[in-house]
């Protein structure tokens, strides 16, 4: 439970402020932006590779909403954080980075109305970004699937 709440502040409460470079200074097709618009609320979260309980995931009520390049976290506590984020496409699959500070670092794959998104919460800021859309406990990552709603 405890790497889940700190899966929590990475992913929601810690997205402030930050600036960043928009679309146009990164390596992702205005397609990738296009196709990530939009609101997206968390069905499923694995954190460490341990799956969360779905009524947890329901009460977290964890809404992720992507436009152009700014993304915008909701949970159920009311806490909305913003921040900017860049897809890099050349890598497969795709990077997504928030900035902020540190940067959070993501893998992503949209099919057709989820989104998977993987991202490196690791305590070792050496960590880098994750190399597949798994939920691991070394280094750790988390894998949060999406719902376009």
């Amino acid at each position: 439970m405890r790497s889940f709440c700190a899966a929590l502040v990475i992913c929601g409460a810690a997205l402030c402020g930050g600036c960043g470079a928009g679309p146009t200074a990164t390596r992702g097709d205005p397609k990738d932006y296009e196709q990530l618009k939009g609101t997206w609320h968390a069905i499923e979260i694995e954190t460490g590779g341990i799956p969360v309980p779905a009524g947890r995931v329901k009460e977290i009520n964890l809404r992720y909403i992507f436009n152009r390049d700014k993304i915008s976290i909701h949970r159920s506590d009311g806490t909305i954080k913003t921040s900017t984020f860049a897809i890099d496409s050349s890598t497969k699959p795709k990077r997504l980075t928030i900035h902020q500070s540190p940067a959070i670092r993501a893998v992503y794959a949209v099919e057709r109305n989820k989104l998977r998104l993987c991202v490196m919460v690791d305590d070792n800021p050496n960590a880098g970004y994750p190399t597949e859309l798994t939920s691991k406990a070394s280094p750790k990552t988390d894998l949060l699937t999406l719902e376009r709603r």
